[in-house]
């Protein structure tokens, strides 16, 4: 790939991901993915007390999110990635965003996006403490199982998903 390729194609990645689109072939839609519940169990665990994500996606993946000093990401419900694009999106963060990538050695080679970090420039996502395949695997079980496609969140939701102790509960609409 010639340096001018390489430039367009990183130009190419960073406006789509600031637009919030997605630049990879579709994969199977959340609506066919039919995860392991063990994995999704283990995705919940990850979710609720390892990986950061609950911080700009909001605990109930809403995109509101639980630390208001950090970005807001987008609302997890809502998106129209499939399950493989969401785990290549943990995997390898946005280029130009501040969403981080979770694979420990991101952009050391060409597995996230076909480039380096020589190729992003500053557009190399931050890094966020690493996670393994089955981690990014067990996060979008989890994802998909409980948020993705789902309608807003309500006081109910909050209470089942955090317990009677979730002080942030009192945020969501009650259900009549």
């Amino acid at each position: 790939m010639s340096s001018t390729d390489t430039r367009l194609r990183v130009a190419a990645i960073a406006c789509f991901a600031a637009a919030g689109l997605t630049v990879w072939a579709s994969s199977a839609s959340a609506q066919e993915y039919k995860p392991d519940p063990a994995l999704a169990a283990l995705g919940e665990s990850i979710w609720k007390s390892t990986a950061p994500c609950r911080n700009c996606h909001g605990g109930l993946a809403n995109g509101i999110g639980d630390i208001p000093q950090d970005p807001q990401g987008p609302n997890l419900r809502r998106t129209a990635l499939a399950p493989a694009e969401i785990a290549e999106v943990i995997k390898c963060g946005r280029p130009g965003t501040e969403m981080p990538h979770f694979d420990g050695r991101a952009y050391e080679d060409r597995r996230c996006y076909g480039v380096t970090a020589a190729d992003l420039g500053n557009d190399v996502p931050p890094p966020g403490p690493p996670l393994s395949q089955r981690q990014i695997d067990a996060i979008v079980a989890f994802l998909v199982t409980n948020f993705v496609g789902k309608p807003d969140p309500t006081y109910e939701e909050c209470l089942a998903f955090w317990g009677a102790q979730a002080t942030t509960c009192d945020r969501y609409p009650r259900q009549n």
